[in-house]
């Protein structure tokens, strides 16, 4: 692929989501209701709401052939900015970012950097049985035929519909997932009209491109790097997926890596 086309930068994007999630052995510290206190004294300037949340557990047991059930409860919390617009969630055995209104890499990693250095230093993770990236992006045009993605998205992605569907089909959903090995990274690609009017008979233009990559069993020191690495394989495969008609959309700056 061309490394220029990895280097594209853009004004604007369709980004709706962009999750980044690790998963760990259950930290038995986190079970109280007060362990995330100093937790929450890091974060508190950039993630000053938050709400606590209780999960109950139900633990099923057999024995001499009668089934038993135990009832637990555990406690998460989610932190949240002042514009409901980005949020933390922690539990005892996985911490989540999301962002539902994104403007770049940097702003969104320094927020990473900032969460899980503040897990890390306070609680014994030693390793990660799952690290994750996902940007879903959900391309909305208010013109032109829904099922008219020429210049924009790769033909690949979508010319089946076309050959395969008439109007009379009255199509309510396309959508399609790839797997892709990226050495030790699996990148899941889902695309297509999901449709937001769903079951009815689609009519917006619209298309989603949903990247997740993850990578597991890794120290816990790697994680940075593997986000790094995860965020390039995503780039890559979104530049393979869009047309320069779509790149014109979004208005292509100079330099840099969004």
């Amino acid at each position: 692929m061309n490394t220029e086309r990895n280097d594209m930068k853009y004004q604007n994007n369709h980004i709706s989501n962009v999750i980044f999630r690790v998963d760990f052995p259950k930290i038995l510290a986190m079970d109280l209701k007060e362990a995330t206190a100093d937790f929450q004294k890091v974060i508190i300037k950039k993630f000053p709401i938050v709400k606590e949340i209780s999960v109950d557990n139900l633990h099923f047991q057999i024995q001499d052939r009668d089934l038993s059930t135990e009832k637990s409860e555990e406690f998460a919390w989610e932190f949240v900015n002042k514009d409901d617009n980005k949020k933390v969630f922690v539990s005892s055995e996985f911490i989540y970012v999301e962002y539902l209104s994104y403007l770049n890499f940097e702003e969104f990693y320094s927020d990473i950097e900032l969460v899980f250095n503040a897990l890390i230093d306070l609680y014994p993770v030693e390793i990660a049985n799952r690290v994750g990236l996902r940007y879903i992006n959900q391309i909305e045009l208010k013109e032109g035929s829904a099922f008219d993605w020429d210049n924009l998205i790769h033909p690949s992605l979508y010319k089946f519909n076309n050959e395969f569907f008439s109007e009379e089909d009255k199509l309510a959903r396309s959508m399609h997932l790839f797997e892709i090995n990226e050495d030790n990274n699996i990148l899941k690609f889902q695309f297509g009209l999901f449709n937001s009017e769903y079951p009815n008979k689609i009519s917006k233009r619209e298309f989603v491109l949903d990247y997740d990559c993850t990578t597991s069993n890794i120290e816990i020191n790697d994680v940075f790097n593997t986000i790094n690495q995860h965020h390039l394989i995503i780039k890559k495969w979104f530049e393979k997926s869009i047309l320069n008609g779509l790149r014109e959309e979004l208005v292509v700056l100079q330099g840099g890596i969004k």
